[in-house]
């Protein structure tokens, strides 16, 4: 896998080389740097590769945070230019997962799975500058792109909560299996891109900006097992959970540029 993103690299800066050198070549020189602090909110479906019948709330949404930088080639004619960059977002899932065995209130009693993945990606982009002449200093960047890289589960937290049923005696418990030597696998990660920047503080250096980047491939997976269990009546509630999640992120941007 390291090897692959090694060529993968190679090939990226490559690419930003000769770009540039056809920007000089066609009499293009202008370019621009832009440095981003991100906002990252995030949704998208799991993918359950095994379960149990569960009763459960899958969190299909989160805020985290990122930064990412972008090189602007205005080489092409129009206002139109290519962008190379580099992004790196935090994003973050939760499952929560409830019994109705005897014994648990079945909305106190729960499992929270919740794993936080770092994707390392690198952005290819086209775009176009356009003027608002009603605003002083003002303009509209536009762009659409792709971008390739890494994705990897960087942390995560189990969490339960266990509460006896009213007037209930039974000795009651859980556990779980902890899965930690399994997260650490890093996947080939592939985005869809498109958004848009505006500067509307009448300062050219300094814009806000929103990215959707659709995931087009699934984060890694997540997976671990266990049990509620209700000793008294020796019965037993197990479960397995492994799961992935494919990312739709909306990326609200603070802008630098020079």
């Amino acid at each position: 896998m390291r090897f692959i993103f090694k060529i993968v690299f190679a090939i990226y800066m490559t690419l930003c080389i000769s770009l540039s050198a056809f920007g000089k070549e066609k009499g293009y020189n202008q370019t621009k740097n832009i440095v981003r602090l991100v906002g990252v909110y995030n949704t998208g479906n799991f993918k359950f590769d095994e379960s149990r019948r569960m009763n459960s709330n899958l969190v299909v949404r989160g805020i985290s945070m990122g930064l990412a930088y972008r090189h602007d080639m205005y080489i092409l004619p129009n206002n139109e230019y290519l962008s190379l960059g580099l992004r790196v977002l935090s994003m973050k899932s939760k499952l929560v997962l409830r019994t109705d065995l005897v014994g648990f209130d079945t909305y106190a009693s729960a499992f929270t799975f919740a794993p936080v993945y770092t994707q390392v990606t690198l952005p290819l982009l086209l775009g176009k500058n356009l003027l608002l002449r009603d605003f002083n200093n003002a303009n509209l960047d536009m762009f659409i792109g792709a971008s390739i890289g890494a994705t990897k589960i960087t942390s995560y937290s189990v969490g339960r909560i266990i509460q006896n049923e009213v007037n209930n005696s039974d000795k009651i418990g859980s556990n779980h299996d902890d899965f930690a030597q399994d997260v650490s696998r890093i996947k080939f990660s592939a985005t869809a891109d498109g958004g848009f920047q505006v500067t509307p503080f009448g300062v050219s250096s300094l814009s806000v900006g929103c990215i959707v980047s659709y995931n087009i491939t699934s984060a890694p997976n997540y997976k671990d097992s266990g049990a509620f269990g209700n000793l008294t009546q020796n019965k037993y509630d197990y479960f397995t959970v492994n799961f992935s999640r494919k990312f739709i992120n909306v990326l609200f941007t603070l802008n630098y540029s020079f």
